[in-house]
């Protein structure tokens, strides 16, 4: 049990003395060259991949006495506004809190919840303020597989429980209840989705996709459907995205085949009529049509290569997809160009997208696996494991978040009243109602 340390602001700044496991970690300052005016405000009924729950109290506990630099940042808005902000998670889990609404995109504190030295694979929250971590090795062979539940009012684990069948990046269901795990990418010997009640952390069914190496996931913006990527091929040798019913948990439709065998992360729009699929082996993405399950487009970089082409990469290029929030772009990692690649994607179905920008980075991606996400109002793209933010208006590089140089898992929680209305349902950036 351990002080909190909150870093000072201008705004009120002080310390809370709350109960959490295990250690304090110090804050600091990021460094930016740019600034952010204030957000405007998800509706909270407008709930695709995210959003308030009409039948869910998200109500924060009153005896929690925080602000932007307490406890919990969602009192940091007794005026009514809805205040922004990004949930890092590196190796320990740790979470840091970084203000979306401020000049600096300044980091309100970090706090080591737990001591595992092992990779942090994936995290969502709901709306009644839990934040969901899965931590382990990419195959429930390699090491202990771990999920955390978390308090983002209170900054302590709830539960930490083991999943024996493995762990990776998960998607929850609008109602925060149920939790859809991949075992693992390295897992090629299994092909299930994992079904989690999120009030115990029990394994309550699965979902037997076909495929190897269960990887990403996306559950759709009404809970009835569940999108999933693997890393490995059915028994034909052949990789598809795949669709289930979370009715039943039975697959109803395969995306494909995706290019090279070998499927990488991927986004819907919100009427998810397409995919976006990023393949291995391949410097740019694919796009499938959900009603029917073909491909209708691929798409290259004009004016970049990549090493790592073809058929049998362990490495690519590519790793890394965001939607915009109103369906208009594309934004995709380069990580050997040191890039992110922006596509107008509005000619849809009749023509392919279109490159129309290539935005280099100020801060290199220190690893392959990058990622990059929108803000839920779009005017920026975070992206992870280089740490820079994109400023979508100009398409240019305005701030760094230093725990994303490290991380490629994280999300955005947004507050108002003291209450949750928006946070997405996945790591990816999808499509939201205009």
């Amino acid at each position: 049990m351990q002080l909190i340390h909150a870093c000072p602001r201008g705004r009120g700044a002080r310390l809370a003395l709350i109960a959490v496991a295990h250690a304090l970690v110090a804050c600091g300052t990021p460094a930016s060259t740019g600034a952010r005016g204030s957000a405007g405000s998800p509706s909270a009924d407008a709930g695709p991949y995210g959003g308030t729950d009409a039948g869910l109290d998200t109500s924060l506990d009153a005896s929690v006495d925080a602000g932007p630099e307490g406890s919990a940042p969602a009192d940091a808005s007794p005026d009514g506004s809805t205040q922004h902000y990004l949930y890092a998670v590196n190796d320990g889990p740790v979470v840091s809190i970084y203000d979306l609404d401020s000049p600096d995109f300044h980091l309100v504190r970090e706090v080591a919840a737990g001591s595992s030295t092992e990779g942090v694979r994936g995290v969502v929250a709901s709306a009644d303020g839990m934040l969901y971590v899965s931590y382990g090795c990419g195959s429930p062979a390699g090491c202990t597989p771990y999920l955390m539940k978390y308090d983002v009012r209170t900054d302590q684990p709830v539960w930490t429980r083991v999943v024996p069948g493995g762990i990776d990046s998960h998607s929850i269901t609008p109602d925060g209840r149920t939790i859809y795990m991949p075992t693992g990418e390295a897992d090629y010997a299994h092909t299930s989705w994992l079904v989690i009640d999120t009030s115990t952390g029990d394994v309550t069914g699965q979902i037997d996709s076909g495929i190897g190496a269960p990887h990403n996931t996306i559950v759709s913006s009404d809970g009835a459907r569940v999108y999933m990527d693997a890393v490995g091929q059915d028994t034909g040798g052949l990789s598809y995205l795949v669709v289930a019913h979370t009715s039943d948990n039975t697959v109803f439709r395969r995306i494909g085949p995706v290019l090279n065998n070998v499927t990488r992360p991927f986004t819907l729009d919100v009427d998810e009529r397409f995919a976006f699929i990023l393949p291995m082996g391949y410097l740019g993405f694919q796009v499938g049509d959900v009603a029917t399950g073909s491909i209708l487009y691929t798409v290259p970089v004009a004016g970049y290569t990549c090493p790592y082409t073809g058929v049998g990469q362990g490495i690519g290029c590519n790793h890394g997809i965001s939607l915009s929030p109103d369906g208009r772009e594309i934004y995709m990692v380069d990580f050997h160009n040191n890039r992110v690649h922006v596509y107008d994607v509005t000619g849809l179905p009749a023509t392919a997208p279109q490159q129309v920008d290539s935005v280099a980075l100020a801060h290199p991606y220190t690893y392959s696996g990058a990622w990059a996400t929108h803000t839920r109002d779009g005017r920026f793209v975070l992206v992870g494991r280089s740490g820079d933010v994109i400023d979508t208006a100009t398409r240019s590089v305005v701030g760094f978040v230093p725990a994303l140089g490290t991380s490629k898992v994280y999300t955005e929680i947004d507050f108002q009243n003291g209450r949750v209305v928006f946070t997405p349902l996945s790591r990816s950036g999808v499509g939201y109602p205009r």
